[in-house]
């Protein structure tokens, strides 16, 4: 019995875990948006006024499952929300599932570890778009971005392992 409660308390965790990350992503989309019209008059919108920014599927998909678990607690109805539309109709999930079930499949729109870098990587294309500065991660081909990212959002000090795109040499 105890080994069905561990499992079952691992499965929710993971569900927690993806959720709220998700739901951290979704506000760093939101939060520069509001600070980039706040401070130098740019607005943005992800479908109005996307600018064609790096990743805009990605990021349409985050706010769109932070939508669906804010406001239908997880449960994938395309009849409820243009999010959940969005999510059945454009990005392919089954009408009426629970987000669970996305989760524990490993259905890639719950990859967080490419959303991280991703998100990252579109709201530094975001800026250069608003204010006409560019980051030298733009310059770096995907793989190498997504290492400097993790390198620099997770540094040596943090003794946790972190995510590595690059091939191992020779």
């Amino acid at each position: 019995m105890r080994m069905k409660d561990v499992g079952g308390a691992v499965y929710q965790f993971s569900e927690f875990l993806h959720e709220n990350s998700i739901l951290a992503l979704a506000k760093v989309v939101e939060d520069t948006s509001i600070e980039l019209k706040r401070f130098v008059g740019f607005k943005f919108d992800l479908i109005d006024k996307h600018y064609d920014v790096l990743y805009q599927r990605e990021l349409q998909s985050i706010r769109a499952l932070a939508n669906v678990i804010k406001h239908n607690v997880s449960i994938l109805d395309r009849k409820s929300s243009v999010s959940a539309r969005f999510l059945v109709d454009e990005i392919g999930m089954s009408d009426g599932w629970q987000l669970d079930v996305f989760i524990h499949t490993r259905h890639e729109v719950f990859n967080v570890v490419e959303h991280i870098p991703k998100t990252y990587l579109a709201m530094l294309h975001l800026t250069e778009i608003s204010l006409g500065e560019r980051h030298p991660y733009l310059d770096m081909a995907y793989d190498d971005a997504f290492d400097a990212i993790y390198e620099f959002l997770l540094p040596e000090v943090i003794n946790i392992s972190r995510p590595n795109k690059r091939k191992s040499e020779g």
